[in-house]
């Protein structure tokens, strides 16, 4: 392996030590995350261990956008604030506390957040969020799109023309189709058949929906499509073009983070872990 990409895009988080031990398989030294909350008793410094699983030469890229939360946040700005690999992608959501859960005897239980988490140089991740190197916005669509597509979907007009050309294709060569493009040869006929019915999508969105009802029919796994991610473009880009190093920051030396009183938190829609 030459290079890494770790998609961290719409990872809500998890449990801390599994964000510790993510961050550590590329970091070898210094502090992974902190926390710290009004009881000194909750602060806890997660320092990196000296071995690491991946060559620490190796370009790291991680993909980040609004909705990377919580613990997929410490990884993110872990591997940012120590300089080991680059950022790209949107601003990360900014759930950054620590919460703990309490029995309520004949009650239940109580989730209290009893600190906040703290990147290695200090900046607090909640309602802050990590920031990219290299900001990259998807592809947004217009709500009249939005309208049309969500019209289309709920008629299972794109399913329903998709399934059936599998099954005609079935017959014809007595083998399951693997081909996408003799199937997208076809979509002008889509295309038409629905703006006869006042649909009118986009022919990108008509693409990127029929390939993806065609691989889930005809067995074909997979999880991102090149064609259309331009962040995931940018990542590959970067390493290609041997650009990693000059997106490299060096920061300042961290703060020292004391036991003082912190202000309390606002709790968050979502508990966090």
């Amino acid at each position: 392996m030459k290079a890494l990409i770790l998609d961290l895009r719409n990872n809500q988080g998890g449990i801390l030590s599994a964000a510790f031990y993510v961050a550590d398989a590329f970091i070898s030294e210094g502090t992974i995350v902190s926390t710290r909350g009004r009881e000194p008793r909750f602060n806890e410094d997660y320092k990196a261990t000296s071995e690491t699983l991946c060559d620490p030469q190796m370009p790291l890229v991680v993909l980040i956008n609004e909705y990377s939360a919580s613990a997929s946040e410490i990884v993110a700005g872990a591997v940012k604030d120590t300089n080991r690999g680059i950022l790209i992608g949107a601003k990360t959501y900014g759930k950054g506390v620590v919460q703990k859960r309490y029995p309520l005897e004949a009650v239940g239980a109580m989730s209290l957040t009893i600190s906040t988490y703290f990147t290695p140089n200090g900046t607090s991740i909640e309602q802050t969020g990590i920031t990219p190197h290299i900001a990259i916005a998807p592809h947004k669509t217009d709500e009249l799109e939005l309208t049309m597509q969500g019209i289309a979907e709920k008629r299972n007009a794109v399913e329903n023309f998709v399934t059936k050309w599998i099954v005609d294709e079935m017959k014809r060569t007595g083998e399951t189709p693997k081909d996408f493009t003799l199937l997208q040869a076809e979509l002008p006929e889509l295309n038409e058949m629905l703006a006869k019915d006042g649909i009118l999508v986009s022919k990108r969105w008509l693409k990127l929906r029929a390939e993806q009802l065609f691989n889930l029919n005809v067995g074909i796994e997979k999880v991102v499509n090149l064609e259309y991610d331009t962040q995931l473009q940018e990542a590959i880009r970067v390493i290609k073009a041997g650009e990693f190093e000059k997106y490299l920051t060096q920061h300042d030396k961290p703060p020292i983070l004391t036991d003082e009183i912190v202000p309390p938190v606002k709790l968050p829609q979502a508990a966090g872990e």
